[in-house]
């Protein structure tokens, strides 16, 4: 009976020490920039087809200018094919801005911003937001 005891309570301790290994998740990934704080461009497309892009960035301390090139476009087969673009820069370290657009033609598209974010080195960052017209 000791033996019988003894193996349960070895087993328990085994299953205890086994758990919280088995219960732990891998860390979530985010990206790492030199100057950027945080980076983003959405595309939002209304019934009418008007759409609209706003385009953000967030710079760390150094950063002496931040450029955004802009660009929508029409998904047409495989490819992807040129609306519209717009440049912003500024020297301030944060901005956002809205642009607008009407579309005639019906389908997917895309926002395609383009960042460069100059300091002590040169960051160049694309973020992409699509929407359905």
């Amino acid at each position: 009976m000791k033996k019988i005891i003894s193996c349960v309570l070895i087993l328990a301790a085994l299953l205890a020490l086994v758990q919280p290994a088995c219960a732990a998740q891998p860390p979530e990934i985010d990206a790492q920039y030199v100057n950027a704080i945080k980076t983003y461009v959405t595309l939002s497309i209304s019934a009418s087809g008007k759409a609209t892009i706003v385009t953000s960035a967030t710079a760390k301390t150094g950063v002496t200018n931040i450029t955004a090139i802009t660009r929508i476009q029409r998904k047409v087969g495989n490819s992807w094919i040129f609306v519209e673009n717009w440049r912003y820069s500024t020297t301030n370290r944060t901005f956002s801005k809205s642009y607008s657009t009407q579309l005639s033609v019906k389908g997917q598209y895309r926002a395609v911003t383009d960042f460069t974010l100059t300091g002590a080195t040169t960051e160049y960052i694309t973020n992409i937001s699509t929407a359905t017209y």
